[in-house]
């Protein structure tokens, strides 16, 4: 399936059919609109970033396979991942980031306010949170999701500073190398972290999350006692166009 049809039927069309039955000024849903637009923009250009790094792992793992690096003349730099590849999926995620948190600061009515400059608009999970947390009770959903989303989020912008703006001139992404037992470490970012579970977890999370938040927040701005919204089923979504959500008078699932 043709990755920009998926994530726009389920970020673009899909949310956008439920944001028209929203309590929201006419005025807002366009800019909203034309935000989620961008949104799904960005997920899907951090995602094919992310899937050229992780098509060059799956054919090198049978290149490791068949590397006998205690052979003169053999060694680690034969093994090479496009680096570049990984700052531009870093990137494009932590915008997609900062239009999710905008949308939601539009929807809750805050653009007059300064937290919505310094912290919906950059993409301040944090701050977006604790926000929430005077407009919405413990229990909500949506605060769930918030919490459960943030850490990530957190450390997708730590990494996405630490890219831009490096503390020494060590590689944010440290390629394959070859340790003192002559096994091949795969390459991690510069804290350790495995790269390419991280590209896995954040090209899955941007897409995920993103839905989520935005199909909790926007009921809570719709009248739950005429309208309900039901997960369709993965094995009977549309294979061109597959929303995941959609919005139906109650009682006619």
């Amino acid at each position: 399936m043709n990755n920009y049809h998926l994530v726009n039927a389920r970020i673009v069309v899909g949310i956008s059919d439920i944001l028209s039955f929203a309590k929201i000024p006419p005025a807002d849903k366009k800019e909203i609109e034309t935000l989620l637009f961008e949104l799904g923009k960005h997920i899907n250009k951090a995602q094919l970033s992310s899937k050229k790094v992780m098509d060059e792992y799956e054919i090198q793992k049978n290149q490791i396979k068949n590397l006998d690096i205690t052979k003169k003349g053999i060694c680690p730099s034969l093994l090479t991942i496009h680096t570049c590849e990984v700052e531009t999926s870093i990137n494009f995620t932590k915008k997609a980031l900062r239009y999710l948190t905008t949308i939601v600061g539009i929807v809750c009515q805050k653009q007059k306010l300064e937290i919505f400059e310094k912290g919906y608009k950059k993409g301040r999970f944090d701050s977006v949170l604790e926000d929430l947390k005077k407009d919405f009770p413990n229990d909500s959903t949506l605060l769930a999701i918030l919490e459960e989303g943030a850490p990530w989020a957190a450390k997708l912008s730590l990494y996405r500073d630490n890219d831009e703006h490096p503390k020494d001139f060590a590689p944010f992404v440290k390629n394959y190398r070859i340790d003192a037992d002559l096994n091949i470490i795969r390459p991690m970012l510069y804290d350790g972290t495995p790269l390419f579970e991280f590209l896995q977890e954040s090209s899955t999370m941007i897409l995920l999350f993103s839905e989520a938040l935005l199909v909790s927040l926007l009921f809570e701005y719709i009248d739950e006692n005429k309208f309900e919204i039901i997960e369709i089923p993965e094995q009977i979504r549309d294979t061109v166009f597959p929303k995941r959500f959609k919005i139906l008078p109650k009682g006619l699932e």
